[in-house]
């Protein structure tokens, strides 16, 4: 599966909560200008969360079994994936971007107490240290699907602007946030989502250069309602195997 809004998953693993209504998400995604929106689907109670691109293409969370299963209608099988594998990308993620900051830190320290190093030398290595803050701006309230939502734009220097409209109003908001985290972890500046709260309901990832935008998603339709227990089991007659990482093309930096 490729990115959506739907797709960011969780730091931490889902915790029990107060018996309340499921919610069931569905999305538009346009990759690129003009081009033709996807739907995405997405369907959660407190502890599990079944996503779907197509008719072949799902995911299955299971927070209270700390499992990922990906299905194939295709060829009816099944991969688990340990839930702490998938949390690896996110941690190792967000490791690297500290330790890259740190290594800055040391040097720019190191040549403040080096002989014959000039200002400028020292102005340039913090210029570098300048691009990698992430500013988040806060551009005030707005309504998507009918949910109150928080705006934001998430920039670093020489990235992609993203703009997020992000809700927690609605069944399970907590827990499907916590999911989503997971999955644009994957992307290169999915990370980012770290800092914003709720469940987007619309994302723009801006184009490096100029106004054009490089990928939109929309949640146009949220129904909280009773879901099938069902539609978070592996189907009969699947085959299931084990793997440590997600199989490749489910959205992972597309």
């Amino acid at each position: 599966m490729r990115f959506s809004a739907l797709f960011l998953a969780a730091i931490l693993l889902l915790t029990s909560s107060p018996a309340r209504a499921d919610v069931y998400l569905e999305e538009q995604i346009s990759r690129g200008e003009g081009a033709q929106p996807e739907t995405m689907r997405l369907y959660a109670n407190k502890d599990s969360l079944r996503l779907e691109e197509g008719e072949d293409e799902v995911i299955v969370y299971r927070a209270d079994k700390q499992v990922a299963w990906y299905l194939s209608a295709a060829d009816k099988t099944c991969i688990e994936v340990p839930w702490a594998d998938l949390r690896n990308t996110l941690e190792q993620t967000q490791q690297a971007y500290e330790q890259g900051v740190k290594a800055i830190d040391q040097a720019i320290e190191t040549m403040q107490k080096t002989p014959g190093v000039t200002k400028e030398q020292i102005d340039e290595m913090k210029q570098e240290r300048a691009k990698l803050e992430v500013h988040v701006e806060d551009l005030g309230k707005e309504t998507v699907a009918g949910h109150a939502c928080t705006h934001v734009k998430i920039t670093q220097a020489e990235q992609p602007a993203i703009e997020v409209w992000s809700a927690e109003d609605f069944a399970n908001a907590a827990e499907v946030a916590q999911f989503n985290l997971y999955r644009l972890a994957r992307e290169s500046w999915g990370w980012y989502f770290g800092k914003v709260k709720g469940v987007p309901l619309r994302i723009i990832v801006h184009a490096e250069e100029g106004d054009a935008i490089q990928q939109k998603s929309e949640v146009v339709k949220v129904e909280e309602k009773a879901l099938d227990a069902a539609l978070f089991e592996i189907p009969s007659g699947y085959t299931k195997t084990s793997s440590v990482e997600p199989p490749s093309g489910d959205g992972g930096g597309k």
